[in-house]
């Protein structure tokens, strides 16, 4: 207990310290050392309480401090020093100098690898510098191939010339904040080298002894898996396997494709694919229990375990996961050899707190969170269960016929597990003597073996139910995902897994010795596990996609489960309650709270019929979601994929549908979309409309054929009739009123087959009482002199500038007819064609136009009554109101 109690004082300082910007270290210093010196005095006095409380808020001001010199502590040739010295040069060709700290990962068109700068080239001289960067490497189509290996090997020393950039964020509510994630890393900078003709490598260079050993052990299992049958559909079935075996194995995740990825999280297994604790307690004990067998004494046993793991550590790379499961194993390993009784509790918040003091960063990581709580759950959930409930009911079983273990606990459960040993006794007796006089001691071996997996099975049910109940909501908050089956499917799927490894080490280490068999056995484990986990996800309502949960609400969860683990044994259902309802009300859509605590504006009363644009900040796309007075909901295109972004966007499945458009829906708590619409087929409009295909009830598909990608089309009409949702056809003359709000279609005219994708956009004019807009996806000049030439002068206050406000639109003459007062533009920073355009801007001001770019401004949302309006952008929050 008072070891869990500091651990959860020090996270509440870290946690401080995160929201706490303006501070003086040293007056904090001071009130630290004043608390102890208190401590310490209510200490000698005799007087507990006090002492204690004063340790306690000691330990929360150690956090803070931690977090604060973890932040805004570092040497002036760190990386961050030097951009916020402004001395870093940034986006322009800069000659560097640095090693290879995580191997570089093949991607869809480049190669990615993570390096620890040793310095940069600065007016002819280089300078030292210290931080870690993202090196991203173009590379022609011939040279990727999906069993070739990292181009950089960890400990590779690489010089060359790249383009340095900043990491940016999406900035729309309910968006991941990669920029802290990637500090959370030690990453604060992401560049791009055009080839590798512009870098030079020096292999091995600056690689340490156990580089050199991990490197050598990665190459050999690579090179045994292509030993892997490729399956009866040709090399993609093998390329599966090979891929859950390489990431099984030595955590090598770059094979796993968007599909196998999305089975596992579906199924709530997923875990098993990431190198974690369960790996290394796997391990570990094999390895214990065989050399138990050889009579070796139980430290010696221990120690060899313990450099089995380190050996193991090294091999996986320096991940996260593996350090934290490294430390856990080293507090338990120091335990047993001072011959200390080995408390699951003391070391789970003793692993934590040595792990914040370590790296504060990693209490807001997402694997540290849901490992520790997982770890938690089992502690102080499921084993409490287990002891109670189902330890009881079969231990008795388990000593069938052995009359050297009597169980006379008092209790209710108790008694169940003694009458069921006894009539199992009874029944082998009877068949003994009636039967079977010979088959006692058989019919005695078999209850017991029956009542052990009976205990085993039950317990995993428990375990997995529990963690279930504690991450949950974690990941519903993380990854908008409910998997309902993930109890069950866990229970088949982990000794799957377990399976999968063994036979994964040992064919890496057979074909080592030219027997390939077992690493075929290993494949078809793999294929096996797969299997199951798919068999699994295709079970009706087995998983669903959820809004976004409130951080509070989830948050509170957490804090009852700890609180009633460690302080009640009575009640314990009241957190679990708690859990099922957060969770039914993420199923079925119903907010747990109001809007104004999930961050809702409070700029209009309750119930007010309101209209609602938000442009959403996709980087070089447009995406547009429309809440209609009546609280129907539709978009208008779906951003897309792209091959020049430079935060990360270019890894294999990523998907601006799913990451970004999505997740702002799910923070909005849209569950449904009364109709989804794109522009025009171009990816930058229409690439991530198939993430939403899957993840939202959507009630229609409205397009346009006219100058549509064919394949495109045929690719999303395929999965709108998949998913039963209608189709439209929109041309201009169309009309709608929803919830007060008219919808005409101005383009594009119904024989207008011959145009080309822009020239045949669709084009919306909305009206609400004395408010109208224009959307007008990527209309170019010609095209908005034919719409302007069918419908009149379409008066909008409110204008989407066309083509991410290329040159080529948004004339003066659209200008001059529908007299906008405010533009946006949807564009990507640092996007290749530089948009937008100058003179595009300088037709705007002329006009007297206030323009909102999303790259600056982030999502631009525009509210109104009809009445008044209110315009906010969430970089900036409310930037103007009034009436209209």
């Amino acid at each position: 207990m008072p070891m869990a109690a500091v651990t959860l004082a020090l996270i509440f300082g870290i946690a401080l310290a995160r929201a706490w910007n303006a501070y003086n270290f040293a007056g904090v210093a001071a009130g630290t050392l004043l608390l102890l010196a208190a401590s310490a005095l209510a200490l000698y006095r005799n007087r507990l309480a006090p002492a204690w409380a004063a340790a306690i808020t000691a330990v929360a001001c150690c956090g803070m401090l931690l977090g604060f010199a973890h932040r805004d502590s570092f040497p002036d040739n760190d990386i961050r020093a030097l951009l916020n010295g402004g001395v870093f040069p940034l986006d322009e060709p800069l000659a560097f100098d640095g090693c290879v700290i995580e191997e570089s990962e093949l991607r869809e068109t480049d190669s990615a690898a993570t390096i620890e700068f040793r310095g940069i080239q600065q007016q002819g001289r280089w300078i030292a510098v210290r931080g870690k960067g993202i090196l991203s490497v173009n590379l022609p189509n011939e040279e990727i191939f999906t069993d070739q290996p990292p181009a950089l090997l960890r400990g590779d020393r690489v010089r060359g010339w790249a383009v340095w950039r900043k990491p940016r964020n999406y900035e729309n509510p309910g968006s991941e904040d990669r920029v802290a994630r990637l500090a959370r890393r030690g990453v604060f900078l992401l560049g791009r080298a055009k080839s590798f003709q512009l870098i030079e490598t020096l292999p091995g260079d600056c690689a340490s002894r156990a580089d050199r050993f991990a490197n050598a052990v990665r190459g050999r299992v690579r090179e045994s898996l292509k030993a892997v049958e490729p399956g009866s559909d040709g090399g993609e079935t093998g390329d599966r396997r090979r891929a859950i075996l390489a990431s099984l194995i030595i955590g090598d995740y770059s094979g796993l494709s968007s599909e196998i990825r999305e089975t596992f999280q579906n199924t709530g297994t997923f875990h098993v694919l990431v190198v974690s604790g369960m790996h290394v307690a796997w391990i570990a004990g094999v390895l214990f229990y065989i050399l138990r067998r050889f009579f070796i004494p139980e430290r010696v046993c221990l120690a060899l375990s313990a450099l089995a793991v380190f050996a193991y550590a090294c091999v996986v790379g320096s991940q996260a996961s593996i350090a934290r499961c490294l430390w856990v194993f080293i507090l338990f390993l120091a335990g047993r050899l001072l011959f200390r009784r080995a408390d699951a509790m003391n070391i789970l918040f003793a692993s934590a707190l040595f792990l914040l003091v370590r790296n504060p960063d990693w209490l807001m990581e997402t694997g540290f969170q849901l490992s520790f709580l997982s770890v938690a759950a089992i502690v102080l959930t499921a084993s409490p269960i287990i002891d109670g409930f189902l330890r009881p009911l079969f231990d008795p079983l388990r000593n069938c016929g052995d009359c050297t273990r009597i169980f006379t606990r008092p209790g209710r459960r108790h008694r169940i597990g003694r009458l069921i040993r006894t009539r199992c006794e009874l029944l082998a007796e009877a068949a003994t003597d009636r039967f079977f006089p010979w088959a006692l001691s058989g019919f005695f071996w078999f209850f017991k073996k029956a009542g052990g997996a009976a205990l085993a099975v039950a317990s995993m049910i428990v375990v997995s139910t529990a963690v279930q109940l504690w991450i949950e909501p974690l990941l519903a908050r993380y990854f908008n995902r409910l998997s309902w089956i993930g109890p069950l499917a866990n229970v088949v799927v982990v000794p799957l897994s377990s399976l999968t490894l063994a036979a994964g080490i040992a064919g890496a280490a057979a074909s080592s010795a030219g027997v390939e068999t077992v690493i075929r056995l290993a494949g078809s484990c793999a294929a096996l596990l797969s299997g199951a986990a798919e068999v699994f996800e295709r079970i009706p309502g087995a998983w669903q996609r959820c809004p976004t949960l409130s951080g509070a609400c989830v948050a509170a969860g957490i804090l009852m489960f700890l609180l009633w683990g460690l302080f009640s044994r009575r009640g314990r259902w009241i957190p679990c309650l708690y859990a099922v309802i957060l969770l039914a009300c993420a199923a079925f859509g119903i907010a747990p709270l109001p809007e104004i605590f999930r961050g809702g504006n409070g700029q209009w009363p309750k119930g007010a019929p309101v209209l609602k644009l938000t442009f959403l900040d996709v980087g070089q796309g447009d995406a547009i979601v429309i809440r209609f007075p009546n609280g129907l909901v539709r978009t208008l295109d779906a951003g897309g994929y792209y091959n020049f972004q430079t935060e990360g966007e270019r890894a294999f499945g990523f998907d601006v549908g799913e990451a970004v458009v999505s997740r702002y829906l799910w923070h909005e708590w849209v569950t449904a979309l009364d109709s989804a619409a794109i522009s025009h087929t171009d990816s930058d409009h229409a690439g991530g409309l198939p993430a939403l295909m899957k993840n939202f009830r959507i009630k229609r598909f409205d397009y346009t054929p006219a100058g549509a990608n064919s394949k495109t089309l045929e690719r999303l009409l395929g999965l709108a009739r998949r998913r039963k949702i209608s189709e439209n056809i929109v041309t201009a003359g169309m009309e709608e009123n929803i919830g007060g709000v008219v919808i005409h279609a101005l383009h594009p005219a119904a024989d207008a087959e011959l145009l080309t994708a822009n020239e045949s956009s669709l084009v919306f004019h909305l009206t609400y009482k004395h408010f109208s807009a224009l959307l007008t996806g990527d209309l170019e000049k010609s095209g908005e002199a034919e719409v302007l030439r069918r419908a009149g002068n379409p008066v909008a206050q409110l204008l989407k500038a066309a083509h991410h406000g290329g040159r080529s639109s948004t004339s003066d003459l659209l200008l001059e007819k529908t007299r906008p007062r405010w533009a946006v533009i949807s564009a990507g920073r640092n996007n290749p064609y530089g948009h937008p355009s100058p003179d595009v801007l300088t037709r705007l001001k002329n006009h007297a136009v206030r323009t909102f770019v999303t790259m600056d401004h982030g999502a631009v949302t525009y509210e109104t009554d009809g009445e008044r309006y209110v315009i906010r952008s969430h970089v900036y929050g409310v930037t103007e109101k009034g009436e209209l």
